[in-house]
């Protein structure tokens, strides 16, 4: 499985070198399967065949590389040869023993680009392998922590333009990934959602801080593109804030007796009273939303609105925990 290969791979690298962790990441990605959601234009020819049963290699030629400004070297790699012209038993064998093995999972790619990151000093080769793993496998672009993950690199790199990029591609894939999802059972619906929180607001931050810095265009239709695609996201096409925390409006008996008895203060009660229920609604479902941009780009609250305000690090975290997953037993302490 992909957890076998990550704890392996952190028990040879600090046993027998960094060297020695890149022949497991290799051998990993030969011995584990691709899930046929996971499969890219790049992992199939013209026919449809996979890649994978074509090429045994561990990294290509033109996937990454080993020397710290990204050109140049490869990262080492075992390579299989196959006598064409042997028997099929050892083909079998090999098919068998593939078909018996797990799936490649993204943790793979994040834990060997935290390696390469940390310890070997080359977060330009760590940023390849997370792209290395956006071509191989479709869905990791539509999974929040592993495009966190990459976009906590970038933002080290100070690449802000491929940074960008690589939010809007991650959020489109999002979106696209919760229309097909189809008649999904509700529970799995809301835990997708919370997985995919931290991903819009950082998207939504990271805007503003850098349409706040352009003085082209308009910085307010930017912003507020964003937020209605993140709403939509997270609460569905067709949900509004209700006020009075209802999710249905009051019947007429309720709306008569609205104002009678004890007065009432609230606001809402008196937006509904003055503007009815509909354009009250309308009028409390703005106001939140204008809270929560602002909270969310750091204009109330702790008032930070630069990159440096911007922890990639922790939303990952975040998303993880939304899912249910503990980051611990992924991660590696000595390396990062």
């Amino acid at each position: 499985t992909t957890l076998g290969f990550v704890l392996l791979q952190r028990l040879v690298r600090r046993h027998q070198g960094v060297d020695a962790a890149r022949s497991v990441f290799s051998n990993a990605r030969r011995t584990l399967q691709v899930r046929e959601e996971d499969l890219s234009s790049e992992n199939e020819d013209g026919n449809g065949v996979s890649a994978a049963t074509k090429q045994k290699d561990g990294i290509n030629k033109d996937e990454t590389n080993d020397d710290g400004d990204g050109k140049g070297a490869i990262l080492p790699q075992n390579r299989m040869v196959m006598n064409r012209l042997g028997t099929s038993a050892e083909g079998e064998d090999e098919n068998a023993q593939q078909a018996s093995a797990g799936f490649i999972t993204w943790h793979l790619y994040a834990a060997h680009a935290t390696i390469e990151h940390h310890l070997s000093k080359k977060p330009k080769v760590a940023a390849r392998i997370y792209e290395l793993g956006l071509r191989k496998h479709r869905t990791f672009l539509s999974t929040p922590p592993y495009v966190l993950h990459y976009a906590n690199l970038l933002l080290e790199l100070n690449d802000e333009e491929n940074l960008r990029s690589l939010l809007m591609r991650a959020v489109a894939a999002c979106e696209e990934e919760e229309a097909s999802s189809g008649g999904s059972d509700e529970a799995a619906i809301a835990r997708r959602r919370e997985m995919q929180r931290p991903l819009w607001d950082m998207m939504l931050k990271f805007e503003s801080i850098l349409s706040s810095r352009g003085s082209n265009g308009n910085i307010s239709a930017d912003i507020s593109s964003i937020e209605s695609r993140r709403r939509r996201a997270l609460y569905g096409p067709g949900n509004e804030d209700v006020v009075m925390g209802g999710e249905i409006a009051p019947d007429e008996e309720e709306d008569r007796n609205l104002g009678s008895g004890a007065q009432k203060n609230s606001l809402n009660e008196q937006l509904i009273r003055v503007e009815g229920y509909d354009v009250a609604s309308r009028i409390a479902n703005g106001m939140a939303r204008m809270v929560d941009v602002l909270t969310i780009t750091g204009a109330i609250g702790n008032g930070d609105s630069d990159t440096s305000s911007l922890d990639f690090a922790a939303a990952a975290a975040a998303s993880l925990a939304a899912g249910g997953t503990s980051s611990d037993v992924w991660g590696d302490e000595c390396a990062g």
